[in-house]
């Protein structure tokens, strides 16, 4: 019988990983379910943690499976660990140390446990950049720098749990609403800088990465930046007060991490410029038609009031008539700007193909084919090879 190759023990052990952190999701969920049940109140920011838990750890999983013991794909796996552990840890000493006390084992360990692993999250962070796309550093001399991500991964998680060892349960345990002790506050200050510095240093290293790198790396760092650009911006709303709070966060911690996926998988990576421009266009358009709407708002204010219906409806329809005009006329700027040499390429072609309606002389049609060619694809040289009858 052949024995499993490391590759097939790896994928595995992502496997389990990644099981454990959908099992701790589960348990936080059910412990929720019963502290819900009995009237207990509720925090968004759990489902957030419960979101990390769940698309983290199954996106790293689906990397590490089809590329291999990929570093990314780690990161993912672990990162999502953390935040299972979080949720999990903050929900099993709510129900059993505030609400029901002495209903649940060992309540201390399981917050003892919590109160330091959910740093793994935010310290693997630096080291995702550092190592992004392709698991490597960018150069020998940035490797001592990556090292120094790695250890920070042990060393302050190690300080806070040490510095935590002993500590009553309700001076580090959120869920008490209890305020941590000077010496926590302290080590959570230094790791705070530590990981800001780290971040700077990698988003430089991802900067310096895409003036340095090929065209499949440019489209996965832009791929990834995009994501993370989307991501950043819902979990800005998702601090906002209202009903679409709690989805905006959790669509935060699933975009990030699809992202990732998207651009080391090279999942569709040469669509991500169709995408970006699409994006940046409908959001203009938004922001075009929302002036639009409000501008007639005040307009008609002078002559009725706000909230009267008419008000609403003739806004309303003057935003949907004018919603594909002024698509196409955004659209047409984005492709200029954000793809143009597309677009370029698209007037070229355009031209040359009306000409051919006017073009007669065989050698004038092969010229401007040629040129057509030269000024779209750029290559070191063009032939054209005709036949003679």
């Amino acid at each position: 019988m052949r024995a499993p190759g490391h590759g097939a023990i790896k994928s595995g052990l992502a496997a389990v990983l990644s099981l454990v952190s959908l099992l701790l999701v589960a348990g936080a969920f059910s412990l929720l379910a019963a502290a819900k049940a009995e009237a207990i109140g509720y925090d968004y920011f759990h489902l957030q943690d419960a979101a990390v838990g769940v698309s983290f750890p199954i996106l790293g999983w689906l990397i590490i499976r089809r590329l291999g013991s990929h570093p990314v794909g780690w990161i993912l796996v672990l990162s999502g660990l953390s935040g299972a552990l979080g949720v999990f840890a903050e929900e099993y000493v709510t129900y059993g140390y505030e609400f029901r006390p002495d209903s649940l084992p060992a309540v201390e360990f399981v917050g003892w446990v919590g109160s330091w692993t959910w740093l793994f999250f935010f310290t693997l962070m630096p080291v995702l950049l550092l190592v992004f796309p392709n698991g490597k550093a960018l150069s020998p001399r940035w490797r001592p720098l990556v090292w120094v991500a790695l250890a920070l991964n042990v060393l302050v998680p190690a300080m806070l749990a040490a510095v935590s060892w002993g500590q009553p349960l309700e001076e580090f345990a959120d869920a008490t609403g209890g305020e941590p002790p000077d010496d926590l506050e302290a080590v959570f200050g230094v790791a705070v800088l530590l990981v800001f510095l780290l971040l700077v240093a990698g988003l430089a290293s991802l900067i310096l990465r895409w003036r340095r790198s090929g065209d499949i790396e440019r489209e996965q760092i832009k791929t990834f930046l995009f994501f993370a650009a989307f991501g950043v911006a819902a979990l800005v709303v998702s601090q906002i007060t209202g009903p679409l709070s709690e989805s905006a966060g959790v669509l935060a911690f699933v975009v990030f991490p699809a992202g990732i996926a998207v651009a080391i998988l090279r999942y569709r990576l040469y669509d991500i410029d169709r995408i970006i421009s699409r994006t940046v266009s409908y959001v203009l358009v938004l922001v075009v038609l929302g002036l639009v709407v409000l501008g007639l708002v005040a307009l008609f204010a002078v002559f009725l009031p706000s909230d009267d219906p008419l008000v609403v409806a003739i806004s309303t329809l003057a935003a949907a008539a004018l919603f594909n005009p002024v698509r196409r006329r955004v659209q047409a700027l984005i492709d200029r700007r954000f793809n143009r040499s597309r677009y370029d390429a698209q007037r070229v072609i355009g031209r040359f193909t009306a000409s051919l309606q006017e073009q007669v002389d065989p050698d004038e049609v092969v010229d401007g084919w040629m040129e057509v060619v030269e000024d779209t694809m750029q290559p070191e040289g063009v032939g054209v090879w005709v036949r003679e009858e």
